[in-house]
């Protein structure tokens, strides 16, 4: 719509320039716009009157537009057709800008077609050849004839309760094909055979007698499942053990197959239960002794040696505290003494000195007790002195270090 206004204002303005006489009532009409190609010039858009033909608005010639490049594509050659070179072409008016080039036939590309066995089947083929490329025959094969078949001999099938027999005949090995045919021969009857019965035992059952065909194993007369007896079970006694023999428990076993149902397990012997009645001559850590016993269970009584005391042995378990406090810093010593050996029933006789000196310290009062400590100063080391006696009057000393505390 505004273009159309601004071509009206400009066909005006030339009317004022040129002094146009308004004796014709002009009627404009617009003389489209013609684009360019390559082939042909173009004109911009004008205009002129439709009823005096006056020219308003001439049209200017626009120039050739440049052809529109295309590609035409190489063309490889083969054996049966020719190639062509790259090529272009205008795409808009189809001129041709740089032609094509035809390119040569190629040469044949030759594989060898393998020859192919005659058989009784089949006939076969000369070697030749042939172009890889287009499948033209170069050297051409030629067939060669069947050979005969290679006769095999099928050996007669005799028939059976189960299945039908066959003649003899005769096939080609190589092919297959059948030269002379077997012919069936009938189904022979069936040969029964007694098939024993089983007796039952306590754990397997048996069987009734039956009957079966030898040959292809058709039951004739089933055999009938017979239940098993079970076991009949009885006791075997056992028997207490004694001080000497060892005993049994109860068991069981079938009378009939003799399975253990049930194992006897031996109890062992009991062994001598001895009270020692009368001491004859006890033993030191020097020599033996000599006692009397009897058992309770059986009666039986005997002397026994009794072994020499082992000589008395202790160990110290030390067990120490600490008490802190303002200005005060203390710690409290316990030892215990471990003895064995000797004939028993101890007394223990501590005493505590200053480690490095002979200045005794401290003596234990209760020579019934194994343990004895005291309060000490946490940088002072210490030696505990023990004597112990046993209940015969055998005595040993035993020393043991109490390091000092940094």
């Amino acid at each position: 719509m505004k273009k159309g206004l601004w071509l009206i204002m400009i066909v005006c303005f030339s009317f004022l320039i040129s002094g146009c006489s308004l004796l014709c009532d002009h009627e404009m009409v617009l003389d489209e716009e013609v684009p360019a190609t390559c082939l042909e010039t173009g004109l911009t858009q004008g205009a002129h009157c439709k009823k005096c033909g006056k020219i308003i608005i001439k049209q200017e010639i626009v120039p050739l537009t440049a052809h529109v490049e295309e590609i035409d594509s190489y063309v490889q050659a083969t054996c049966q057709n020719t190639g062509l070179t790259e090529g272009k072409h205008c795409s808009v008016c189809g001129i041709v800008l740089v032609p094509q080039e035809e390119i040569s036939l190629l040469p044949h590309v030759e594989v060898v077609d393998v020859s192919v066995d005659a058989t009784c089947s089949r006939v076969g083929l000369t070697e030749g050849s042939h172009c890889s490329q287009c499948n033209q025959v170069i050297i051409k094969q030629e067939e060669i004839p069947k050979i005969p078949h290679t006769e095999e001999i099928d050996p007669i099938v005799p028939a059976t309760c189960i299945k039908t027999g066959l003649t003899e005949g005769s096939h080609c090995s190589v092919c297959g094909e059948i030269i002379v045919k077997q012919e069936e021969i009938p189904y022979v009857a069936h040969k029964d055979v007694i098939d024993p019965a089983v007796e039952p035992t306590c754990t397997k059952t048996g069987l009734t007698e039956g009957k079966h065909c030898e040959v292809c194993g058709r039951v004739a007369i089933k055999q009938k499942t017979v239940p098993k007896l079970g076991h009949k079970e009885v006791v075997d006694q056992g028997r207490e053990a004694t001080c000497l023999e060892d005993g049994l428990t109860d068991g069981s076993h079938c009378e009939r197959c003799g399975i253990k149902m049930a194992y006897q397990v031996v109890v062992p012997a009991t062994g001598h239960s001895f009270v020692t009645t009368k001491t004859i001559r006890s033993a030191t850590m020097n020599s033996t002794g000599l006692a009397h016993r009897r058992c309770d269970e059986c009666g039986f009584e005997e002397d026994y040696v009794l072994e020499k005391l082992e000589p008395l042995q202790c160990e110290f378990e030390l067990g120490q505290s600490y008490i802190s406090m303002p200005g005060f810093f203390q710690r409290a010593v316990g030892v215990t003494a471990k003895v064995t050996g000797g004939s028993g029933d101890y007394k223990y006789y501590f005493d505590i000195y200053v480690k490095g000196s002979g200045s005794k310290l401290l003596s234990s009062t209760d020579p019934s007790s194994n343990y004895f400590g005291i309060s000490s100063k946490v940088n002072q080391a210490y030696t505990v002195k023990l004597r112990v006696r046993d209940s015969q009057g055998n005595t040993s000393n035993f020393e043991y270090s109490i390091d000092a505390v940094e």
